[in-house]
């Protein structure tokens, strides 16, 4: 498959497969006096952030490179729930850093399908595979990460969230190296 059909829903796969599982599994982990918050705040500050900085930023840099910077701030994020698991401050601070730079993956996964195909069919292919592999990290992450969580704890929840921001950042490289060779 083509470096430029292939690299946003690869990436996006990465987010899905975090995002959706994150919004599922935070609040009721969350300290009851913090659940609220967390649970109506992370998806507006994801929203906010991505139609404003994100918005920003790809006038700056090219939203293959946003993508990889959204998860690379996504990392802090997930440190955060696991030092401060159980604290309601803290994990409020993580799960919207995590939000907010996650908000920005997404955001810039949509606007790669564009920056990568120029024909119509291309971008109707890339698009198509965007939909396709956001599906399958959506259905697969929240029961994977909750298992995770059952049975190891915010740890290794905190390691394979991790683990998916770098494979994010990874896939991104790997396309562009793929695509650099193609030229």
């Amino acid at each position: 498959l083509s470096p430029r059909l292939a690299a946003p829903a690869m990436g996006f796969c990465c987010y899905t497969f975090l995002y959706v599982a994150i919004l599922t599994l935070l609040p009721p982990e969350t300290p009851e006096a913090h659940r609220a918050l967390i649970a109506a705040g992370m998806p507006l500050v994801s929203i906010a952030v991505s139609l404003t900085l994100g918005v920003r930023l790809l006038g700056r840099m090219s939203a293959v490179r946003l993508v990889q910077s959204g998860y690379a701030v996504a990392i802090p994020g997930f440190l955060l729930l696991w030092l401060f698991w159980g604290q309601g401050a803290g994990m409020v601070a993580g799960g919207f850093l995590l939000s907010g730079a996650l908000g920005i993956v997404q955001g810039a996964s949509f606007a790669s399908i564009p920056e990568l195909n120029t024909p119509p069919e291309d971008r109707a292919a890339a698009s198509g595979a965007v939909a396709q592999l956001g599906n399958l990290g959506t259905t697969t992450g929240t029961p994977v990460l909750a298992a995770l969580l059952v049975s190891t704890g915010p740890a290794g929840l905190a390691i394979a969230a991790i683990t998916l921001c770098c494979a994010g950042i990874a896939i991104h490289a790997a396309q562009k190296a793929r695509r650099q060779r193609l030229i």
